[in-house]
């Protein structure tokens, strides 16, 4: 089985990888203190981004220094940049989510490098008041990928690894945050998931329902349902040919009836295009496709509305330079946005919505000289502009 974690999503491209921070406070004011102020988001230098937040009046982007390998973020307020300071730690190292329930209070978790067996190391921060320190996670934990917080008192965070010294396995773990202690809640792994299941991402809309998602080795996307107790697998309907790799990378609930998860369909002749599944309660509906495109965010502000993020590239018959990609979801179909074509190429991993009028995605571009750059595009309602 091919590891389809590695240039599918452009969150997996880097040993470093790195995060999705979700604030969804609205009002929120950042803590400032100590920050430094730029005109330009890691005040020029080589990044990447792979998370956002935005509130009313602000936004925080995550992401790492490509110089030094470490973790960044960034807030933008009343019109600058202010780098945060972040705990240091072991190189290469980044935060890849990120969950604030309320003001200036805020959990992360992230991985710890990526070893030559394929192995993880996950680990988990919280922010109180624009302090950051560490929180001890279960001995064992993979790399962390995603959180959701409902409140300062519970929030459910998911991640996996991929071993190879023993031939190709898998882990996933699905921990749960009380406020003081982490406690594992994983999902028990049978023949509804399938073999070697990877976990991407969570949504959370109450400590009564989660959805977390990602794929299988029966070349499946994976979807499961928290209810408060237990998982359980809700796996949407497979799509297109029978050996088309199917994979969810992103998801977005604003209730216990209503979820919206994207990924990238590779296909099985080396052409690729984006998925979407709509969840209404109790069924996945398929909800759309696009042709040469992942898609790997995804934000909602209600039922019937959604801004959806990737990168859209060539096939092996027609290659192309990498492009981002923004598409609106009204509740029957994905329609896509123009973005302006910046660098010699370019890519969109997160995306975070405050309302239908206010969303920011976050990724990077290239330059012809090979050098990468942090990417913010902001989207008002109908245009977007570069931040």
């Amino acid at each position: 089985m091919p590891d389809r974690r590695i240039g599918m999503n452009r969150r997996h491209l880097t040993v470093v990888v790195a995060a999705t921070l979700m604030l969804g406070v609205l009002g929120l004011v950042p803590d400032l203190a100590g920050a430094t102020a730029s005109r330009s988001l890691a005040g020029g230098k080589p990044s990447d981004t792979y998370g956002v937040s935005c509130a009313p009046g602000g936004c925080v982007v995550v992401g790492v220094s490509l110089v030094t390998q470490e973790p960044k973020a960034w807030t933008l307020f009343r019109g600058g940049w202010h780098a945060n300071t972040l705990p240091s730690g072991s190189h290469p190292s980044t935060l890849i989510g990120v969950s604030c329930p309320k003001v200036n209070m805020c959990i992360g978790v992230g991985v710890v490098g990526v070893y030559g067996d394929g192995s993880s190391k996950g680990f988990a921060e919280q922010s109180v008041g624009g302090v950051w320190h560490k929180t001890a996670v279960p001995a064992g934990t993979p790399g962390l990928y995603s959180i959701s917080c409902v409140s300062a008192t519970w929030c459910m965070a998911v991640g996996s690894e991929a071993t190879y010294e023993a031939g190709y396995t898998t882990k996933t773990v699905a921990l749960k945050w009380n406020g003081t202690t982490w406690k594992n809640v994983t999902a028990p792994r049978n023949s509804l998931t399938g073999p070697n299941p990877w976990i991407d991402a969570v949504s959370c809309v109450s400590i009564n329902f989660c959805m977390e998602v990602g794929y299988s080795d029966v070349a499946t996307a994976l979807a499961e349902a928290w209810n408060g107790t237990a998982w359980t697998a809700t796996t949407p309907q497979p799509q297109g040919e029978p050996l088309n790799l199917q994979e969810l990378d992103a998801i977005s609930c604003t209730s216990a009836k209503s979820c919206l998860a994207v990924g990238t369909d590779s296909g099985c002749c080396a052409d690729f295009g984006g998925i979407a599944f709509a969840w209404d309660g109790s069924s996945w509906t398929f909800s759309g496709g696009s042709s040469q495109v992942s898609l790997n965010g995804v934000s909602c502000t209600k039922v019937a509305s959604c801004l959806v993020v990737g990168t859209q590239g060539g096939s092996d018959t027609q290659p192309l330079p990498n492009s981002a990609v923004v598409e609106k979801w009204d509740g029957a179909a994905l329609t896509e946005i123009n973005v302006d074509s910046v660098g010699q190429q370019s890519g969109l991993n997160a995306v975070s919505c405050s309302n239908t009028n206010w969303c920011a995605a976050v990724g990077s571009y290239t330059t012809g000289s090979g050098v990468t750059y942090a990417l913010v595009e902001r989207w008002n309602g109908r245009t977007l502009n570069r931040v």
